[in-house]
């Protein structure tokens, strides 16, 4: 335990680190600019349907049911578990994320109050589109994360913010470099394309491969009328309805 709790702690210093630099690196790019302000619009929709499943609270859910199993001995049904909260709510956040995609613009125009110009909605909604697909990454990841915590693995896990940071800075600094070297103005397009990068390999690829290295068993089970699913969406309705309460006016 004192072993996990040093990765863990290394890991999350290391990524507030990084974020500092990240915030660094944008203040020095942008400063208070439109660009700066419609990549920060362009979070809004995501972050809301990333609420909207509960990303943040996954492991606080999932892991008392999913342990439930185990301790009972009857890990097959922990699986099926895992695999039909994987597919039903991935398969939920994924018809939410397909009309967001389309309808980025019309939604950011109506969650936001008077005053946002055409061209920062238009930036924010180009923005917004290349951010979207990674929460898609994030969700599945977050529940991988939760698999190898029950495991007793935390060294993989413990690199998800720091991976998603690195991709991002790294983006970032692509993006000016290039801007710099072309003169084509990519504005803040590089850290909007860092977050999908980074979900994707820290999130999803990174955690696939250490779930792997814990015998994880999935199927191809959507079964939303499980009594576990109900239990699982009675535990998550509160804390999403409490967190998604910020976006209220």
């Amino acid at each position: 335990m004192n072993k996990a709790a040093v990765i863990v702690a290394v890991s999350m210093l290391l990524s507030r680190v990084l974020g500092i630099f990240r915030e660094m690196l944008l203040a020095h790019a942008a400063g208070v600019s439109l660009e700066k302000n419609a990549l920060d619009l362009a979070f809004m929709i995501p972050d809301i349907l990333n609420h909207v499943v509960s990303t943040g609270f996954l492991s606080i859910i999932f892991i008392p049911i999913f342990t439930g199993y185990k301790v009972a001995g009857d890990e097959k049904a922990g699986w099926k578990f895992f695999s039909n909260v994987l597919n039903t709510f991935g398969l939920a956040l994924l018809i939410l994320v397909i009309p967001a995609f389309i309808w980025m613009k019309e939604l950011i125009s109506l969650l936001t109050v008077d005053g946002v110009t055409p061209e920062l909605l238009e930036r924010a909604t180009y923005y917004g589109r290349i951010i979207l697909p990674g929460q898609i990454f994030i969700f599945v990841g977050s529940i991988l994360v939760a698999v190898q915590h029950t495991r007793k693995q935390f060294l993989i896990p413990s690199l998800t913010g720091l991976i998603y940071n690195i991709a991002i800075v790294g983006g970032g600094a692509a993006g000016l470099a290039l801007t710099n070297y072309t003169g084509n103005d990519y504005g803040l397009a590089g850290f909007a394309w860092g977050v999908p990068v980074g979900a994707f390999i820290g999130f999803f690829a990174l955690q696939i491969f250490g779930a792997k290295r814990g015998g994880v068993h999935y199927e191809f089970i959507i079964e939303p009328k499980h009594p576990d699913i109900a239990r699982y969406f009675k535990m998550m309705l509160p804390m999403s309805l409490g967190v998604g309460s910020m976006f209220g006016p």
